[in-house]
């Protein structure tokens, strides 16, 4: 079980690689498919960088996990890209290699929070925006 801010922070971050490995790989939807990895080998066919995981799914599959991108939401996602970075290798070495780094996109997150509401007790939280994109400079 990952320690929340306590131990060798490193340790947690193998911990959650582990649960997202297992989830990704075993994770069944309600026909008995394994969706996440139908999905990697889809990302991998078009050659894409990042997948779609419904946040329902882990929070069907997982606690820990829901936990762990709630309460350290970087290391988290961390071991999500990790986890979806070592499945590629076994899917696909040669494409794994040439990609860095691999993104979760975690879509249906339950509480979306309105922009105006955005305040300092997020920081560090794994929040969702609504809204439309208006304006962007470049970096």
């Amino acid at each position: 079980m990952p320690s929340y801010g306590q131990g060798d922070p490193d340790s947690a971050v193998v911990d959650y690689v582990t649960l997202f490995q297992d989830f990704l790989q075993n994770f069944t939807d309600e026909r008995g498919e394994r969706k996440y990895m139908s999905r990697i080998r889809e990302m991998v066919f078009y050659e894409g960088k990042s997948i779609a995981i419904d946040f329902e799914d882990l929070a069907r599959f997982s606690d820990e996990l829901v936990l762990a991108l709630d309460r350290e939401p970087q290391k988290a996602l961390e071991a999500l890209s990790v986890a979806i970075k070592s499945i590629v290798e076994s899917v696909n070495e040669s494409y794994a290699s040439r990609v860095r780094r691999f993104y979760g996109r975690l879509t249906g997150w339950i509480k979306p929070t309105p922009i105006r509401e955005l305040r300092s007790d997020l920081i560090n939280r794994l929040v969702l925006l609504k809204g439309i994109v208006v304006r962007a400079t470049p970096p």
